[in-house]
């Protein structure tokens, strides 16, 4: 079972507490690394092309763009061969990374051209070697200041059992459109390296005011835990893992 940890950003307007949310619907899944590996079944491939911030064409998808910007530092990827068979196993054979000075600056996953609503997005930071390495995450709405996320330590080695993930809740807007997620290796150096294996995006349904009212303070639920996702790929319920 894969642990994973929860952030909340509420930095683009806040939640309501009184509204439970619907059905979830993956909109997006990016399997980032080398071009040639095996691409997780059923993700986008993206290989990086290892440039710096104003080279990295942004990605069209259905639902908006997306794109990586970094400052100071290029984002390098590796290729660890065909070791894992188990589900999943594709998205961390391959990953982009960045093994520079933490003084280089850091890079960010920018979403954008997106529906008002409500979403939440799901990174993976893991490699079968020389991962380990730490970084200070903060997210927010494009163009404005970004909010404090915590850090997170990318994890290493053949067991993807336990891999480190990283949960956002966002609300977009008619004048907001977007998310910025922005990524600061504090321990990257050397042979050691800070890891993006992939990500995902879920559009969730928010419930009419009257059906709102009804589920009462359900969303709080949400708000605090996100479900895990088992080896299998299957989605079971989890208990809440506070993280104000």
């Amino acid at each position: 079972m894969f642990r994973l940890r929860t952030l909340v950003s509420c930095s683009l307007g806040l939640l309501l507490l009184s509204s439970a949310p619907g059905a979830a619907v993956t909109i997006l899944r990016v399997d980032v690394g080398r071009t040639g590996q095996d691409v997780e079944p059923g993700w986008t491939g993206y290989s990086t092309p290892g440039l710096s911030s104003a080279e990295h064409t942004p990605q069209v998808f259905p639902d908006g763009t997306w794109r990586f910007d970094a400052t100071g530092l290029t984002l390098a990827t590796r290729n660890y061969g065909d070791i894992e068979t188990t589900p999943l196993g594709d998205l961390f054979e391959d990953s982009a990374l960045v093994n520079t000075s933490p003084a280089d600056g850091g890079f960010e996953l920018v979403l954008s051209d997106l529906a008002a609503g409500r979403y939440v997005l799901t990174t993976y930071h893991h490699s079968f070697a020389l991962g380990g390495a730490s970084a200070d995450v903060s997210g927010g709405a494009p163009g404005g200041g970004l909010d404090s996320l915590g850090s997170l330590t990318s994890t290493t080695g053949t067991d993807i059992a336990d891999v480190e993930s990283l949960t956002v809740a966002f609300d977009t807007s008619s004048s907001v459109d977007g998310y910025v997620l922005r990524f600061e290796p504090t321990t990257a150096a050397g042979s050691f390296h800070f890891d993006l294996a992939g990500f995902e995006l879920e559009r969730v349904a928010v419930p009419e005011p009257g059906v709102a009212t009804l589920l009462g303070l359900g969303g709080l639920g949400w708000l605090a835990g996100r479900r895990r996702r088992r080896a299998a790929g299957a989605r079971t319920p989890e208990e809440p893992e506070s993280r104000f």
